[in-house]
């Protein structure tokens, strides 16, 4: 603060040397050679009132240190800046006299003097004209004023007392006559002198009018006086020295002028070049080098009037992305968006995307570079079309196709929000096997052990064949479609022609069958809750392969390309070779799977009774990722091409990132949900235990 202080004072800036001093420091604070700046900072100011507090602190600081000359000077300053107060000239005497400078102290006197006479007070001026005497004592000048003085005085009191003679008045009347040339050419010296001491202050006030009318004064006013001539060359002096300070000012000012001018175009220059490179930042993507580049351009380059126009980029974006961004109710763009702000700007706007919930917000924009938000999922829409969604539902035609315990199979088509056809199959309360769509037709079972083929477009069966037993599993369908099997929960396995429905072939299992057989070429592969897997062969219509497993097959069989996977009740996860049925690897996942075994070209995916969701590397069965969904048990999977898609038992439904685990979102129905999701063109849709079905817009 100093520093700013003595900088402001060599670039005679006044008016910051008094702020800076006036607000960090007191006056006791300052060394003598910055409370001096302060104090002539005051004076150019013409702050009488200030100059006399610093300059008093600093005459007393000056006296201290014996420079009773300086002392002098700055009271001098004090005293000029109040003409009137004679008790400052008293003490500019004084110091005058301590510094040894008899003839400056006399001239300080004798304005006092001049300054009683004016006022008449003759016994104050008897005492100054004594203390002029005494540094004078060889003037007899003075001597004769003391006298003279004194006889006006005894003059003026015998006419108080009304004592006046004509012998007195003539007396007086003789000295009248030889004292007012004397007292003429005295006040023409005092006039003189306070000229000389106006000239020596302006050096440092730089405010030269106030010597110039002092000495055309005593040009104008004491002609006869003998210090005419002295005046005139002050006169003319002061004249020289203000007219050469104007001139130099000027050229000061033109000078400044020049050298601003210069700066401010190397200024613009260097403008362009970092707005270039910022606006190239920004072209790359890298918004936030972008954004600080723009926020030092309007720093560095703030005396530039124009740079106040510069606006700073803020990046808009969300999760999921392609939100529309509306300001004032008008939509300005998409999400990732930039919107340009000045500092300070308040910005009210609104996030609107389908399938997220819509977000208003009001943002002070200071310094910020993005402004991102995680939109929350919802529902595109729900439909109320069916009794109650227990099981896994089926998609043909782009219908969605779901089993009810009322008996009936219901397609519902999402389009047009209705029930496109419904079919009895079964009696209530009984439980439909899984369904099987394949083509253009749904293959399913009942309890009373009817399988048949449906029409995906009408719901007309095409053939019912009856095996004796009920089927909990979803019929499988060979590859080259000639083939239907099931597997009954008398441990029954059946081969149905699919071109006429009738029972072709039928072979037994030791136990109850709940997995879903799966076709390998020629050969049907079967899992049984005797804990055996069977390769049965189409051509010999004979078991050729069978394998035990540590426990009850309960998950169906599903490919992958040459293999195969499936799940037993233990919690053991299996992938086994489809020819041979040799062991390519196994994985113990503690609990058991409560859903089907979902696959992607990245990842095997499963979901268990205490709320795991697991991903494991198809090749080699390790664990790529684990994901805690929470104490309920997933009922279901859905994987598109970046995200899964979970479903529990809590009605909680979660979409993960498919190559790391991660939550992207999730969403708490208030009705337990127990069949898993199911994608069709694109759309997600999920089946509740109250029959409501949910549409979610699936963003990848």
């Amino acid at each position: 603060n100093l520093t700013a202080l003595r900088l402001s004072y060599e670039r005679e800036d006044y008016q910051g040397v008094v702020e800076v001093g006036e607000k960090r420091f007191e006056l006791t604070d300052l060394q003598e050679g910055d409370l001096e700046k302060l104090f002539f900072s005051y004076v150019r100011l013409q702050n009488a009132k200030r100059a006399a507090a610093s300059g008093t602190q600093l005459s007393s600081m000056l006296q201290k240190a014996g420079s009773f000359d300086k002392a002098a000077i700055v009271m001098e300053a004090i005293a000029a800046m109040s003409p009137n107060d004679l008790n400052l000239k008293i003490q500019v005497a004084t110091l005058f006299e301590k510094a040894g400078n008899t003839e400056l102290a006399t001239r300080e006197l004798e304005e006092v003097a001049a300054a009683l006479e004016r006022e008449k007070k003759y016994r104050e001026l008897v005492k100054i004209l004594r203390l002029l005497s005494q540094l004078n004592p060889k003037r007899q000048d003075l001597k004769q004023k003391i006298a003279a003085t004194h006889a006006l005085i005894e003059l003026l009191a015998r006419r108080k007392k009304f004592q006046v003679t004509v012998a007195g008045l003539s007396t007086i009347g003789l000295l009248v006559v030889g004292v007012v040339p004397f007292l003429y050419e005295v006040k023409a010296r005092e006039a003189y002198s306070h000229a000389t001491r106006l000239e020596q202050a302006a050096m440092l006030s730089l405010d030269f009018q106030r010597a110039k009318e002092a000495y055309l004064e005593v040009v104008q006013g004491y002609c006869f006086s003998s210090r005419v001539a002295s005046a005139q060359e002050g006169l003319e002096r002061i004249s020289h020295l203000e007219q050469t300070y104007l001139t130099r000012v000027e050229n000061e000012a033109a000078a400044s002028r020049q050298r601003q001018e210069a700066h401010m175009l190397a200024l613009k220059g260097d403008l362009a070049a970092r707005l270039r490179d910022a606006e190239s930042m920004e072209r790359a993507g890298d918004f936030q080098k972008a954004h600080a580049a723009y926020l030092q351009v309007t720093r560095d380059f703030a005396e530039i009037p124009a740079v106040k126009n510069i606006h700073l980029p803020v990046r808009i974006s969300t999760t999921p992305e392609g939100a529309s961004f509306l300001v004032d109710s008008k939509e300005v763009g998409k999400t990732p968006y930039v919107y340009r702000y000045r500092p300070g700007t308040k910005l009210t706007f609104t996030l609107t995307r389908s399938g997220c919930a819509p977000v208003q917000q009001t943002v002070e924009l200071a310094e910020q570079w993005e402004l991102h938000f995680k939109l929350q999922r919802v529902a595109t829409a729900s439909l109320n079309l069916v009794p109650a969604i227990s099981q896994p539902m089926a998609t043909a035609q782009s219908k969605v196709i779901v089993a009810s315990r009322d008996g009936n199979v219901y397609a519902i088509d999402p389009r047009a929000r209705s029930v496109a056809w419904q079919r009895m199959v079964g009696r209530f309360g009984d439980r439909i096997s899984d369904l099987e769509a394949r083509s253009d037709e749904i293959y399913l079972s009942t309890v009373t052990g009817e399988v048949t083929a449906l029409s995906a477009s009408s719901g007309k069966s095409r053939w019912i064949c009856k095996i004796g037993s009920s089927v909990l599993a979803a019929p499988a369908v060979s590859d080259d479609g000639r083939w239907v099997a099931v597997g009954a929960t008398s441990g029954d396995v059946c081969g149905i022609n699919n071109e006429s429905g009738a029972l072709a072939w039928r072979f037994r299992t030791e136990n109850e069958i709940v997995a879903k057989p799966l076709f390998a070429g020629q050969l049907l592969i079967v899992g049984s809750t005797d804990n055996y897997l069977y390769a049965y062969s189409l051509e010999s219509q004979s078991i050729i392969l069978a394998r035990e497993l540590p426990a009850d097959i309960t998950s169906d069989l599903t490919p992958v390309g040459s293999t195969f996977l499936t799940a037993t009740s233990n919690g053991m996860l299996f992938c086994l070779e489809s020819s041979t049925l040799n062991l390519v690897w196994s994985q113990t996942l503690g609990k058991p799977i409560t859903t089907r075994i979902c696959t992607s070209p990245q990842a095997v995916l499963v979901g268990t009774a205490s709320g795991q969701v697991l991903a494991l590397n198809p090749q080699t069965g390790g664990k790529l990722w684990t994901y805690a969904a929470g104490k309920d048990a997933v009922t279901g999977l859905a994987a598109g091409t970046r995200q899964l898609l979970v479903a529990q038992e809590s009605g909680l439904l979660t979409a993960l990132d498919l190559k790391s685990g991660a939550a992207d979102w999730t969403n708490q129905a208030e009705t337990p949900i127990l069949a898993p999701p199911i994608l069709v063109d694109g759309v997600m849709y999920v089946g509740f235990m109250t029959g409501r079905m949910e549409q979610w817009e699936v963003v990848e």
